[in-house]
């Protein structure tokens, strides 16, 4: 990455060093690379997370859990046509829709960030 940013300077300020147009294209630039690598870098850790059972075990069982506080309080999404359904406390199937994918994806990878932050 360093010697990418440096590319950038040494080619934008080679001869052009007062110029207001040289300022300009290497900001462009050089916030075009940082959009790249921020990218692949998001790519590569989703990856990461995604091939390691160990995580994805994390990430499970806080949306496990996460039902079972929701069955145990009897919340749900009204009107939900789709979503995660957890049993009853007794073993029988439940109709109840607690809550979306989206919602049990944000409480999965906030768990997955806190355990790879320790």
């Amino acid at each position: 990455m360093r010697e990418k940013i440096q590319a950038i300077v040494e080619e934008c300020f080679s001869d052009q060093i007062n110029e207001p147009c040289a300022y300009c294209t290497a900001t462009d630039r050089l916030l075009a690379l940082f959009a790249t690598e921020t990218a692949a870098m998001r790519e590569a850790l989703l990856n990461e997370v995604a091939d390691n059972d160990e995580l994805l075990e994390v990430g499970r069982k806080a949306i496990e859990d996460e039902l079972i506080e929701w069955r145990d309080n009897r919340l749900s999404m009204f009107n939900r046509g789709n979503g995660l359904v957890v049993r009853e406390k007794d073993g029988k199937d439940s109709l109840v829709i607690r809550f979306g994918p989206e919602t049990a994806l944000k409480i999965g990878l906030k768990a997955i960030a806190l355990k790879g932050g320790r």
